[in-house]
């Protein structure tokens, strides 16, 4: 499959080729993909439109939301090159970062990879990019470590793809083993996303990077939600010897099924957990921070920003 994308950075007139797949997320895929003009190498998600009622406004709205993903500052998100079309699927184009994606780091969980303290350096980054997201409006409401990019010195996170295809009237599928045990009450009820619903997802990250499992349990994703829903988890003391209360309130507000009682911001949130662990002797020493807002040595190290790279693909 060749893909026309045009941008700056790569030269992609003669198209953009999908090589290897790395997963499929319900009605998304991500693939390894090269650029036919220079042998870049890309990422290409795939988005499926078959069950897509009005598919021009679903494109139009595919289109302003790849926009405004595009204009964000390296550092937050993997770097967006552009979008196209066929008749089955969207596509959209990102830079191909070298990297590990969380949700393999989470599954290697027993080789030890991750310390505890590069778990709350990676919970931390994740943390600062997604209150950044929240200040350019952009609520991702299936944040998912598959779709979570760790850099190669685990101390930064980049997000794949904050939305773009659920803020463009498409769905990941929610009943996809990958995405629902990361969704908010009130995403699976329909109820409308807010920021905390964000927060409710990175707890349950957070949780299953700590003790290798997940906080809500279900033999299938109806008896799965209806945990969600009622709040039925499990707790993190019956995972990390010697912590307090303390740690498992965190999760308690973090995880609250009411989204006005939970934290109202995802720094907040890891602080406090860094603190109870520390508490608990899990951490020796406060973790280094990135401010991604203020620190020039982000753009000086990982070029400009995306939309001075950024340029859609028309038909």
């Amino acid at each position: 499959m060749q893909l026309s994308v045009k941008k700056e950075n790569i030269d992609s007139r003669e198209g953009v080729q999908c090589l290897q797949i790395i997963r499929t997320l319900g009605t998304e895929s991500i693939h390894h993909g090269k650029d036919l003009a220079s042998g870049k190498s890309v990422l290409i998600k795939s988005f499926e439109i078959s069950q897509i009622k009005d598919l021009e406004k679903c494109w139009q709205r595919f289109e302003e939301n790849a926009l405004r993903f595009g204009s964000l500052k390296f550092g937050i998100c993997v770097p967006l090159y552009g979008i196209e079309r066929t008749e089955h699927k969207f596509f959209a184009i990102y830079q191909d970062i070298p990297g590990d994606w969380l949700s393999d780091l989470v599954l290697k969980r027993n080789q030890n990879i991750l310390t505890n303290q590069l778990k709350i350096e990676l919970l931390y980054s994740l943390a600062n990019s997604l209150d950044l997201l929240h200040e350019n409006e952009i609520i991702s409401g299936c944040l998912v470590p598959s779709n979570i990019l760790a850099l190669t010195n685990f101390k930064r996170i980049l997000i794949l793809d904050p939305g773009i295809g659920r803020l463009s009237g498409m769905t990941i599928g929610s009943a996809s083993s990958f995405v629902a045990p990361y969704l908010a009450p009130e995403v699976i009820l329909n109820q409308g996303i807010t920021k905390t619903s964000d927060i409710f997802s990175l707890a349950v990250i957070a949780f299953e990077m700590l003790s290798g499992a997940r906080p809500f349990k279900g033999e299938n994703s109806n008896t799965l939600f209806s945990n969600i829903i009622a709040g039925k988890r499990l707790s993190i003391l019956d995972f990390l010897s010697g912590s307090n209360s303390a740690l498992d309130s965190i999760f308690e507000k973090a995880l609250n099924k009411n989204p006005r009682l939970r934290f109202e911001n995802a720094t907040s949130f890891v602080e406090s957990l860094q603190n109870a662990l520390s508490e608990c002797g899990y951490l020796q020493t406060k973790p280094g921070v990135i401010d991604f807002k203020n620190s020039k040595e982000l753009s000086e190290q990982d070029g400009k920003s995306n939309k001075q790279s950024f340029d859609i693909a028309k038909n």
